[in-house]
């Protein structure tokens, strides 16, 4: 899929953003967390700002794998910097892993900044 993402990119195709959803759910359901998240910075190169459709999807997939949490968590603090802002769903993701992976004082922490930015649990 990488290759057909830096061959589309080289010959200037137009990607829409439901390509890159697509392909993010593909990595997710063939168990392939890291190939995901990559596809995720993938939007980047195309010059397209990921939507939250993207953050939601990819912190989903990543939080499915215990090894990835603390990724979903990095990616989902630095989300902003891509242009991406979180929203209730993004919340929600992390603050059901957590509980699960028994981080409830970052669960906790994740809920008050709900609050602090006045997004509705």
């Amino acid at each position: 899929m990488q290759s057909v993402l830096s061959s589309l990119k080289s010959q200037h195709y137009s990607i829409s953003p439901s390509l890159f959803s697509h392909i993010i759910q593909i990595y997710g359901d063939a168990g392939l967390p890291d190939k995901a998240l990559k596809t995720f910075y993938t939007i980047l190169e195309f010059n397209m700002k990921p939507l939250p459709k993207h953050l939601n999807l990819i912190l989903a997939i990543l939080v499915t794998h215990r090894n990835f949490l603390r990724p979903a968590f990095d990616l989902f603090r630095s989300a902003h910097t891509y242009g991406v802002l979180a929203n209730t769903e993004s919340y929600n993701i992390l603050m059901r892993a957590f509980c699960l992976n028994d981080d409830l004082s970052i669960a906790y922490s994740l809920f008050n900044q709900m609050f602090k930015r006045e997004i509705s649990p």
